[in-house]
């Protein structure tokens, strides 16, 4: 994966199993730009996850959330060549799967929409180029990534 800024859209549905406990479909849409080698990758997924609540107060909730999605990559690279003199884009494909376990903070000004926030996450990336027999491993466990989301609860 390129080093540099990624902006990621995760729309999901769940369900609310009891008090405690919540599973539901995502999908997700990530890009990523690299700062060294011009590199642009974009990132297809649909997966489930799954949330265990810990309830702090009416308004203030803590959750562990951990997620499975299958990927599709789409990377490319701007590349100069030296036997013509040009800059060339070279794309390559792959797919795979992550997993991935956040804490998140959630609170509630109403009974219905809940804010929440999440610092850090525990992530694995598995991905096989399709142009070759090679795989990609990414293992990340940081703090330095803000997670922001708004939630509608149908009944809560």
């Amino acid at each position: 994966a390129p080093r540099g800024s990624y902006i990621q859209y995760s729309p999901a549905l769940g369900f609310v199993l009891n008090e405690k406990y919540a599973i539901g479909a995502i999908a997700s849409i990530t890009t990523r730009l690299g700062y060294v080698f011009r590199a642009k990758e974009n990132i297809f997924g649909i997966g489930g996850f799954g949330r265990r609540y810990i309830r702090i107060s009416d308004q203030f909730i803590f959750a562990l959330s951990g997620q499975l999605v299958y990927n599709r990559m789409v990377e490319k690279n701007r590349e100069y060549n030296f036997q013509n003199g040009e800059y060339e884009t070279l794309k390559e494909y792959a797919n795979g799967f992550s997993t991935e376990i956040t804490p998140l903070f959630i609170f509630f000004p109403t009974p219905v929409w809940g804010f929440e926030a999440g610092i850090g996450s525990v992530a694995f990336r598995m991905m096989k180029s399709q142009q070759s027999s090679d795989y990609q491993y990414d293992f990340s466990a940081g703090y330095g990534q803000l997670r922001i989301g708004l939630n509608y609860y149908l009944k809560r």
